[in-house]
This record gives structure tokens, sequence and C-alpha cells, in this order.
């Protein structure tokens, strides 16, 4: 979607030509111009021309651009240069003999006017502008750019409110998070898209989820103090307390059990590799598989119960899974039922294998799958071989009976008069009363049953962690954690942090009677402690010194970044 920071062989200026490419060695000229607090935009108003727009249309495109701008300046990241009468020059024009979408230079932008009015428009302005932001803070190589594609296709989908459009093409997370095409070619999708590493934005809404929104200045700075996009975003991560294999770890993780912490990114089904593995309904050895994984990418294996028939009875069972990790790839596996409340099962790893043991059935689910998670969170191991053995024990003492989650149902009967008092909800908080997080959950799930419709207003200590809707039933109840949040509770100890759930009424007039539990760290609490925060802050400090004192000695050169339109 994001094309290019270019410095081509010919110069431009006027209307397009098929013989000379745009650049930004010379700003076009355009006949219309409309001002905002923030940008100078140049358009056409002439109907007979291929780059015609509207008024209305120009100032529309220019309101997103605002929203772009307030999204990225408000989050602490540098705000585009002014380059253009003191703002920051937009041009919208017919890029369309080049297959570009956009051109992102040094103060200024030109964007293609049927990409910019289309579906994608709100994306692209943001991207562009988030992109020009990262500019101010890292001028990355052309090895490196996969670092700034995606870490800006996600401040433009935050800026879009995470539009449909955003997440209509999400991953594949089996690709290289840094395989990017600097020689034009399609070497990792034939998805212009893909290809150039801007679907793979949930990986930096997870760091953003992680360690704060303004993750990513950190990230760029250090990287351009270390002159390499991978250093510094392990250099960034470690100065939060973890490592970048522990982060794309757990990430690989999000992806099977989609518990991000915003809407648009949860629900959607994880891409599995290969033929879906078929448990059966016999005891013994199930299944050996294959699956090679690239480095820092990650495959997903599909396990489900049964045979694929309902017919006959089922009983209950264990399943046993055994992976074999490939050196150097410091993976971590887990397994994942995709049930509410379910958590994953992390694989117990020995030396070069993982393994573990998990509850089963011969029954045929007709809803939720298992997920095997393999992820390779090395830099520079390929084709990685991924052993996974499968075997099952059947106990046929104890018939099983498969279930699914609740829904919604009907009752055809004769409409019965009720009074219009709102009522609220009584609920029941499922599971121990210490919830145990790890300091790498970026959400915290709860399993809360209600006996009718309602609210329920989460708060967690000093912290109000929003409110989420209840159905009579069984509710898996997800909330986003922040980084601060996740560090108060590790300074709470085993004592942990108060949880109060209250349930309101349908329309929240009505309160009752609330709930009580506690969240507490689940291990080392050493990251978390102020000695370390302080390190890092210390560390920035010094790093952002030098890399401005560095800009101030040379000026940057921003080298062409050439993309095809997102599809």
């Amino acid at each position: 979607m994001l094309v290019a920071c270019a410095a081509l062989a010919a110069a431009f200026s006027g209307r397009a030509s098929a013989d000379a490419a745009p650049d930004c060695s010379t700003i076009p000229l355009l006949p219309q111009e409309l001002d905002t607090a923030h940008f100078a935009v140049f358009y056409d108003g002439d109907a007979s021309q291929a780059d015609y727009l509207t008024q209305t249309q120009a100032s529309d495109l220019a309101g997103k651009a605002e929203a772009a701008y307030q999204t990225a300046t408000g989050m602490g990241y540098p705000a585009p240069l002014a380059a253009v009468g003191g703002k920051t020059g937009i041009y919208f024009m017919d890029l369309s003999t080049w297959s570009y979408s956009s051109i992102v230079c040094a103060g200024w932008f030109m964007f293609d006017v049927a990409q910019a009015t289309g579906s994608a428009g709100a994306d692209e302005v943001g991207a562009a502008i988030f992109a020009e932001s990262s500019l101010n803070l890292y001028v990355a190589s052309s090895a490196d750019w996969w670092l700034t594609q995606g870490a800006s296709e996600w401040g433009a989908a935050k800026a879009a409110g995470y539009s449909p459009f955003s997440v209509s093409d999400i991953g594949p997370p089996d690709m290289s998070l840094d395989c990017w095409d600097a020689l034009g070619t399609q070497k990792c999708s034939p998805d212009g898209w893909q290809n150039l590493g801007q679907s793979r934005w949930p990986f930096y809404e997870y760091l953003a989820e992680r360690f704060g929104d303004a993750f990513m200045k950190e990230v760029w700075t250090d990287a351009e103090s270390d002159g390499s996009a991978y250093q510094g975003l392990a250099d960034a991560i470690a100065a939060h307390g973890s490592s970048f294999t522990d982060v794309f770890n757990a990430w690989a993780t999000l992806e099977a059990t989609g518990g991000y912490g915003i809407t648009a990114l949860q629900g959607r089904a994880p891409v599995t590799y290969g033929t879906p593995v078929s448990a059966g309904t016999h005891a013994g050895a199930v299944a050996t598989v294959h699956v090679p994984v690239d480095h820092m990418a990650a495959r997903i294996v599909e396990i489900d119960r049964g045979d694929g028939t309902t017919t006959g009875i089922c009983y209950a069972a264990t399943l046993s899974l055994s992976v074999s990790i490939p050196s150097g790839t410091s993976a971590k596996p887990m397994f994942y039922w995709a049930v509410p409340g379910g958590t994953p099962v992390a694989l117990t790893v020995g030396g070069s294998t993982a393994a573990a043991t998990v509850p089963w059935d011969t029954c045929t689910w007709s809803g939720p799958k298992g997920y095997l998670v393999l992820p390779n969170a090395s830099t520079d191991v390929n084709s990685a071989d991924f052993v996974v053995a499968l075997s099952m024990t059947v106990d046929t003492n104890t018939p099983a009976t498969p279930f699914s989650t609740p829904g919604l149902s009907t009752t055809n009967t004769a409409v019965t008069p009720v009074s219009s008092t709102e009522v609220c909800p009584a609920i029941s908080l499922l599971g121990p009363d210490t919830i145990l997080v790890s300091q790498d959950d970026a959400q915290l799930r709860l399993a809360v049953q209600a006996n009718a419709q309602g609210l329920l207003q989460v708060t967690l200590g000093p912290y109000s962690l929003g409110t989420a809707a209840l159905r009579a039933g069984d509710n898996d109840v997800r909330l986003g954690l922040s980084a601060s949040q996740l560090a108060k509770i590790g300074g709470a100890g085993k004592q942990g942090l108060a949880l109060t759930l209250t349930p309101l009424s349908p329309s929240s007039i009505v309160r009752g009677a609330p709930v009580s539990g506690k969240v507490a760290l689940d291990g080392p609490e050493s990251s978390l402690t102020a000695k370390t925060k302080h390190a890092a802050k210390k560390k920035h400090a010094a790093k952002k010194k030098h890399a401005v004192e560095k800009k101030h000695a040379a000026t940057k050169k921003h080298p062409p970044k050439k993309h095809a339109a997102r599809k």
C-alpha cells in the first residue's frame, strides 16, 4: 500500500507522463490548493484530467491526514516535516502509470487519486504519515525496510480505528517477519500487500499492547544507533526486561488464541499449515508430521478430535504431543484448545524435545479446534524441521459428549407482558480466587457466569479495565492489560491486585452486588522492578542523545522504497 520514498533518475514536474516517473527531487505542480492546520493539500479540479478531485473530496482526504497526524503525535511520535509553506505538503495525482499508490518524501507526499479515494484511503494516508514520522528517527537500509513498513501499517490501522479494511488481509504468520522485497520482485508473496511486510502489522500491535504505544519510537531510536533494525528491536525489548525470543514466541501463541486487546483482531481463525490432523477414536499412535518453519516465522497445526463422524459412543481420552525442536530455533511450542476460557498449554522443553499431555476425547466436535503453535524465533535458521508425534490413550469406561459454546436461543411461546423495570444479572467468577497472569500476557481473560443479560464493569486495583457485555450463561470476557498494569501487578507480589467485577443492567442504570478476586503475576518479578525500568530509561536517553548528535553531524539520505499497490 505505501509505495515509495523515491530518488529516481528522472526529475518530475507538472503532470505525470509515461516517460518520467515522479520522484522526490522536484515538488509537483497542481492547480488547486486547500490548507488545513498542518497540511497544504494540492489537487486538480479539472474534470477532464485523470487526477480529477472535487474540493469536497480533497477536504475529506485532508481530514484523514489530520486524523493520522493527531494519532501519531498523540502517541509521542514526531510530526511530519514541514516543507511547503510551513506545512507538510500533500499532492493527489494519477500514479497508476507506475503502479504506485503513494510516494513518501521528507516533508511531503504524493498519493494516487484512485487509491486515496478508495476503501483503503484512510489506511493509505495514515501509513504514509506514520512512515515519514519513522524517517525522522531511523533511516533504514533497504534490507531493514520490513521494520518501518510493518510498523507504519500498524500506525495507519490505529489511526483508521482498526477499520474492516485494515484487517481484511492479515498475515500469514508463517512468512518471515523480516521478509521484504527490496529488488522489486515477489520473493515473499505475489500479493504486494504481503510482499512488502504490511500485512504482518499485528506483531507491532502486540508490541504496543505489551510495551506501550510509543514503543516503536524506542525501537527506531535504537535501530538508528545500532545501524540494524533487528538489533534495535532486540535492544528496545531488552530494556523492558524481556528478549526478542520470548516476545516472538508469545506473539506466535497470540496468533492462535486471538487474545489481542482490540476487538478487530479477536475471534479470527488462525492460518494453519497443511491438512488438519484427525486424532481418531483408537488408542495408540495417531500421526507423525514434519513441519518446516523459516526464521522469524511460526506455523500452526490444527488437531481435531474424533474421526469426523458423529455416530457411535465416544470416550474420554488423553492426547500426548511430542515435538523435536530444531537446533537454533529457540522454540517454545504451545497447544491451545479453542474454547471460551481456554488457556494455552506450554509444552515442557527438555533438550531438543518438547512434550505435553492434554485432556481429550474421541468425540467429533463441530466447533472448537486444537492448535499446536511451532515458532522459530531465530534470525537465520530456515526450513527448520519440526517433527510432531501424536499418540492417544482412551478410557472406554468413561463415556464423553461433545458440547459447544452456549449460544442464543429462541423460544416460540406466547408473548407474556412483563415489567419494564431493568434487572441486573447475578454473576459468578469461575476459577481460582487468585488469577495468575504472565508478563507476556496482553490481556486478562475471565470466565464469568451470569443469570441474565447485562454489562460487566471490571476494575483491577486502581485501574478501570472497561466494561464488557454479558449474556445469560457462560461468558469469556477479555480485557486488555498494558505494560504499566502488568508492572503494578508484579509490584504487588504474591498478594496480587484486587479484582472487582460489578454487574450492571443492560443500560447500566442498575448496579448489582460486586464479586471480588485477585490477579497476581505468575513467575519472577525481577524484570518489572524499578531498578530495571530506571536502567531502561537511562539507556534510551543515552541512545537518543547519540542519535540526535549523529543526525546533526550529517544530512540523512532517504533510500528509495518502491511498493506495489495493495490488492
